[in-house]
């Protein structure tokens, strides 16, 4: 349908995701992450697409050319502090709960080019304004807001097996970011400071590989997305809710 409306969006994202930790004696470690973005989306949006006639006087229709915005840049940098809460000595399972904060150190009002006609006006040649617009939220490197971060990680090991469970959830307690979207509706003019979650688990399995008894290889499911309502704070403003289920092999 979105192709047929000449409304389909495509997002192609690189994200590098560079971290480092420290670990203590004790079970605590801290980690710094620093994520850079490396995107483009391709869409076919009204206006973008205007079709003139042959002597580019009048507006006749629309044409099938991709308008495409690029994005790079670093992202909200995370600062974490995490414990490992059971015994360290013994290696049959553990687990280890987190506590950090997204810094926002990444843009979050990257623009790009927009063709437009004032309202009012007739849809003629002469009428045609660019502009520049914000790219849409789901291709923005940073949230623009602090986000306080809870996570939680787990691993059972059975023979040759271990099971893993990994969640996080990154809170904006602030409701909106402060960034136009340029949409029409009034309720949609801000973006929100929406929170987000990634939920992994699944397990890794070694001795796999007859040849190559260091490798792991390891298959999981991973449920990842931005709810309707945040858990602190008001919901209001322009968000792009929804999840997305994966499949997650790996090899270690």
């Amino acid at each position: 349908n979105r192709r047929d409306q000449r409304s389909q969006v495509i997002n192609n994202n690189h994200l590098l995701d560079v971290s480092g930790t420290y670990g203590y004696n004790n079970g605590m470690s801290a980690t710094l992450s620093v994520p850079y973005l490396s995107g483009k989306r391709s869409n076919r949006d009204g206006l973008d697409l205007i079709q003139f006639n042959a002597a580019r006087t009048e507006i006749i229709g629309f044409t099938s050319r991709e308008e495409a915005g690029d994005v790079d840049g670093v992202g909200d940098v995370s600062i974490m502090l995490r414990k490992w809460m059971g015994d360290l000595r013994q290696k049959k399972g553990n687990v280890q709960l987190g506590l950090g904060v997204a810094i926002p150190t990444g843009d979050n009002d990257v623009r790009r080019l927009n063709r437009f006609i004032p309202a009012g006006q007739a849809r003629v040649a002469g009428n045609v304004r660019l502009r520049e617009i914000t790219m849409d939220q789901s291709m923005q490197p940073g949230v623009g807001e602090y986000g306080y971060i809870g996570d939680v990680q787990a691993f059972r090991v059975i023979k040759d097996t271990t099971l893993y469970f990994t969640g996080t959830y990154i809170a904006y307690p602030t409701e909106l970011n402060g960034v136009p979207t340029f949409r029409r509706d009034p309720n949609e003019a801000i973006m929100s400071a929406a929170d987000q979650y990634l939920v992994r688990g699944g397990a890794l399995f070694s001795n796999v590989f007859k040849h190559a008894p260091w490798l792991t290889f390891g298959l999981g499911m991973r449920w990842e997305g931005v709810p309707v309502e945040d858990i602190f704070g008001g919901s209001r403003g322009f968000r792009r809710p929804g999840y997305a289920i994966s499949v997650e092999p790996s090899i270690t």
